[in-house]
């Protein structure tokens, strides 16, 4: 867990991302409890993500780089200490590029493989697969969501073919910016609602997690703004309030 941390906040992250790497399946397999379908992509994508840089932004690492830079350190002992670059730059972007489009074709075929496995089902075809699943007692998290979401025949014929076609288009829904928003936030939609009426939320976070590579830089920028212009508010209220109270206290002193 507190390796799942250190590579959560960016602290060593190519490092602690190996050693979660080895030490997540290590843990797994000591019992088939423990595991899930989800594991398998999480394999995956945490062994390409020590060839990433990953701890560019948002991240301890970033910190400790820029107060690297700032010192110009030049011996390589330093530049590790600081988390600075000491292959050149051309194999380290090299490998990163190379890691990162093998989880995008992973994630393309998993989910293309998925939904044509599907489509050759006779319930998936009738529009009636997902009521087995939501009826299970073992899945329901909330059983009286589950059975509100299976007794109603439109909308279960609509989500079993929503998870079919968002599935099988969307690799190709990539290709737009337009297709993509559709392509993401029908992924978000899917996956949340496997975590909460199929009560797989590890699976379905592991998914979201890799699925958020293909998010725009733009849009992860319009994020970063936003945030940060929402913290000068409240420090700008806090700072109002505290002026006003004060102020008050001036006041109503002896």
């Amino acid at each position: 867990m507190a390796v799942a941390v250190a590579v959560t906040v960016g602290w060593r992250t190519r490092l602690t991302t190996a050693l979660l790497a080895v030490g997540l399946p290590a843990l797994v397999e000591r019992t088939n409890l423990l595991g899930d379908q989800g594991d398998n992509i999480i394999r995956i994508g945490l062994i390409l993500m020590v060839f990433m840089t990953t701890n560019a932004h948002w991240s301890l690492d970033s910190r400790r780089r820029a107060r690297g830079l700032e010192r110009e350190v030049q011996t390589v002992g330093k530049r590790l200490w600081f988390g600075l670059p000491v292959l050149p730059s051309w194999l380290t972007s090299l490998l990163h590029n190379a890691a990162l489009i093998a989880l995008a074709c992973q994630l393309f075929i998993l989910y293309t493989a998925s939904a044509l496995f599907k489509v050759q089902g006779d319930l998936w075809q009738e529009g009636t697969a997902l009521y087995y699943p939501l009826a299970l007692h073992e899945y329901a998290v909330f059983p009286g969501l589950n059975e509100l979401m299976y007794a109603n025949a439109t909308f279960l014929t609509l989500a079993t073919y929503f998870s079919v076609y968002i599935q099988l288009f969307f690799a190709v829904g990539l290709i737009h910016p337009f297709t993509r928003r559709i392509a993401l936030i029908g992924m978000i939609l899917m996956h949340g609602g496997i975590a909460v009426l199929m009560g797989l939320p590890w699976f379905s976070i592991a998914m979201l997690a890799f699925d958020a590579i293909f998010v725009s830089s733009r849009t992860w920028r319009w994020l970063e703004a936003n945030i940060r212009a929402f913290r000068v508010q409240v420090r700008q209220r806090l700072a109002s309030g505290e002026k006003s109270e004060g102020r008050r206290e001036s006041m109503t002193g002896p």
